[in-house]
């Protein structure tokens, strides 16, 4: 399995709130192949 990680900083502001107008703004314009997905979430 292939992985790529995006990371970025929400200084300053509610990280639910980011991450909702991350996917809003994503969704719209980034069609998947069958098998790939987006997975949100928190770095460990």
């Amino acid at each position: 399995m292939k992985r790529i990680v995006a990371q970025f900083n929400v200084r300053g502001r509610d990280l639910g709130c980011v991450v909702a107008e991350a996917q809003a703004r994503i969704k719209p314009v980034l069609n998947l192949p069958s098998g790939y997905w987006i997975d949100w979430g928190w770095p460990v």
